[in-house]
This record gives structure tokens, sequence and C-alpha cells, in this order.
């Protein structure tokens, strides 16, 4: 009867173990995919250079689109040694918030991303054209139907904190682009609310049919860039 008692307790502390390390295991599992991390364009002399990486199952064709744009546009153009680009080939897991936009962002998403150095992730999702691209934290969830300026749109939110220059749209605490006074005599009227003003006509931060930040917009990303030297 002891022995039997024994053998039981035994098993049962086995099984105490047993079971919480292979949830772990599962777990581990889940989050960490062998993923690779492969260099598409990467400045070795820049050691404090600005890592973005793409998680994405686009080829390196149609990635090369979202990148050539950016670094085609003002100030990024001026910087290009201080960004480097990598790609983890994988297919994100995203959700659509209320119907309106894409989400990528999750602990999932960031533990993949640990594959690569990464600054900022950019997360591209296949659907619907009229789903939008969205912004959080140092996540960009892109709708691959978009125009590849809406990377450099998203951008400039996660980077320099810029709001949505276009109505209606809610403007993130620090943004300094929409402004409840004038920032220049010529500065319009409209930047996420109807009450506030943007500092140019439509710069990429209203309009995706717009390949510039303008200069309000360009100074103040400049200003972040030249943090990373």
């Amino acid at each position: 009867m002891e022995k039997r008692v024994v053998i039981l307790i035994s098993a049962i502390v086995f099984l105490s173990i047993l079971i919480p390390f292979v949830f772990y295991y599962q777990v581990y599992l889940s989050y960490s995919p062998d993923l690779n991390c492969e260099k598409i364009i990467t400045n070795p002399n820049t050691p404090n250079a600005i890592n973005i990486v793409f998680i994405t199952t686009q080829n390196n064709s149609a990635l090369e689109k979202y990148i050539q744009t950016f670094l085609e546009t003002v100030p990024f153009s001026q910087n290009k040694e201080k960004f480097n680009f990598y790609k983890i080939d994988h297919d994100p897991e995203c959700k659509i918030i209320q119907n309106t936009a894409v989400y990528c962002y999750s602990k999932k998403l960031i533990k993949e991303s640990s594959n690569c150095p990464n600054d900022f992730i950019v997360a591209i999702s296949d659907q619907e054209p009229k789903i939008r691209s969205s912004a959080y934290s140092n996540v960009i969830s892109i709708n691959s139907k978009h125009s590849p300026t809406v990377f450099i749109h998203e951008f400039g939110h996660v980077f320099a904190n810029l709001a949505d220059e276009y109505i209606p749209a809610k403007i993130p605490s620090g943004a300094t682009n929409c402004n409840q006074e004038p920032i220049y005599e010529t500065s319009f009227k409209g930047c996420s609310t109807t009450k506030h003003f943007r500092p140019s006509i439509a710069s990429i931060m209203k309009t995706l049919q717009s390949t510039s930040y303008d200069l309000f917009n360009e100074n103040l990303i400049n200003k972040i860039i030249e943090k990373y030297k």
C-alpha cells in the first residue's frame, strides 16, 4: 500500500513538472518559428543606423518598390546611409479593426521580428482595397493593395509622431504638425479635425497621391534622424 502511495505521489510530481514544460515548449515554438533574416540593404559603416524589418511573403522586387519610394523621399533621400532594410519571409498574422483597418501588432509579431535587427517593423498583409493601413507603436501594418507611398505615410506616424492631415482623424499626443493656430501665414485649415491647421496644402500625411512630407514635417523628421550618427 505504501509503495503504491509513493508511486502515485512520484507520478503527480513528475506530471506537475512535465505539463508546464510541455506548455512552455509549445508556446516557445509558436512564438519562435525558424525564420531567417534576409539583408536587403545594409550600411555597415553606419553602426547606429535605423533598422527597418519587413515581415512579408512578397518577393523582393515587390518589396523594393516600398524601399525605393522611401529612399527617394526627402529627407530620407539625403540620409540613405542611415537606414538598413531587412526581410523575414513570413505571412504576418493580422486582424481587421472595426472592418476598417489592418492591424498586425502582437507579441508574436514582435517575437518574430527579433530574428532581424529592428527599430521599426513593417508587416505587409493582403487585404481588400477598402481596408486601411495603420500604425501603432513601432509597427506599421500595410495593406498590400495600397500604393507604396502608404509606407511613407505610416512611417511618419511611428518615426516622428506626425498626425494625419486629412479629416477626420485623432491627433496623437505631442503631435505638432496639426496646430490650433496657423503654423505659417499660408497654413491650411483642416488637420485631423476641422479646428486645426496643417502646414501644407497636401503633404503625404494628407494624401497618398503626394510623395512629399513638405518642409515643416521634413524638419521634424530630420531632427530625429540627426540623433542617429
